[in-house]
């Protein structure tokens, strides 16, 4: 129920966003994360979403891209929320597009798995990792 989305490299940040393909552009972080909440994405504790995005510049606009295309693909009731996740065993981080509903029926997995599956080619090759998943919490 879980994918791991690699981020695909970027190409000439030198046209502007609107007239770009943002999945082939760096983009500033704070570019990146006014997009994606524009899109109805939450991001709870932007602090270090922020510094992840800006140690890892080149996922920014296909971060961007794979996360409005993955909140179109999903129902209006189920809520997106980019966090990073910080594994407590090991020394490693990535950030986490957590999909949450009030309800979970017997398709949200599958529905969710197809959803992030169709934007895995936005995500090979890049230092960054996003990975897409539900912890089957509660909306916020």
């Amino acid at each position: 129920m879980a994918r791991t989305l690699h981020l695909k490299p970027n190409v000439d940040a030198q046209t502007p966003l609107s007239a770009r393909n943002s999945a082939d552009l760096n983009v500033p972080a704070e570019d990146a994360l006014r997009w994606i909440t524009s899109s109805g994405i939450l991001v709870p504790d932007l602090s270090p979403v922020s510094e992840y995005l800006d140690q890892h510049a080149d996922i920014t606009g296909p971060l961007a891209r794979a996360c409005q295309l993955i909140r179109g693909q999903l129902p209006a009731s189920t809520q997106l929320a980019l966090e990073l996740y910080r594994d407590p065993e090991i020394d490693d981080q990535y950030l986490t597009l957590y999909a949450r509903a009030s309800e979970y029926g017997p398709d949200f997995g599958r529905e969710l798995d197809a959803a992030a599956e169709k934007h895995l080619d936005y995500t090979v090759g890049l230092s960054g990792r996003l990975l897409v998943a539900t912890d089957f919490q509660r909306p916020l």
